[in-house]
């Protein structure tokens, strides 16, 4: 069992072993996690996180999932829209693809950027929120 789940490990893409090991993912997370608080869930929801991007279950079971594990369907759609958009658009045409079809290959720097991205403005929000001050786009 050990060594099937090794060789699984070792079969990934690189961004996806990235992204598994990543300390920033579990950071965006658990910004997600108490901006709709549900702290309490974060294991949870990490767990599935890794299911996914290892393909034990789709991407459509993951949302499930995740409606399942908020207990609301409106809550658990827009949790699952942040957790789609800040931590799993780096590797999603892995996810979506067959493994017999060459992804698009996405470099590590492409996914550092976007978690920093991602982690960047959670915390420029955070303090603007704790400030009493509303958080703007940045104009580009």
């Amino acid at each position: 069992m050990a060594d099937e789940k090794l060789q699984k490990h070792n079969n990934l893409p690189e961004p996806i072993k990235d992204l598994l090991a990543s300390q920033q993912e579990a950071e965006i997370l658990e910004i997600i996690c108490e901006k709709y608080k549900i702290e309490n869930n974060f294991r949870e929801i990490q767990k599935n996180i890794a299911a996914l991007l290892y393909k034990d279950i789709t991407l459509a079971d993951f949302k499930r999932n995740i409606i399942a594990i908020v207990g609301d369907s409106a809550g658990g759609n827009l949790i699952f829209d942040e957790i789609d958009q800040q931590i799993l658009a780096p590797v999603k045409t892995y996810l979506t693809s067959d493994q017999t079809q060459a992804a698009t290959p996405i470099t590590n720097d492409q996914i550092k950027d976007s978690i920093v991205q991602a982690i960047v403005k959670r915390k420029a929000a955070k303090v603007a929120e704790q400030q009493g001050d509303s958080y703007r786009e940045p104009i580009n």
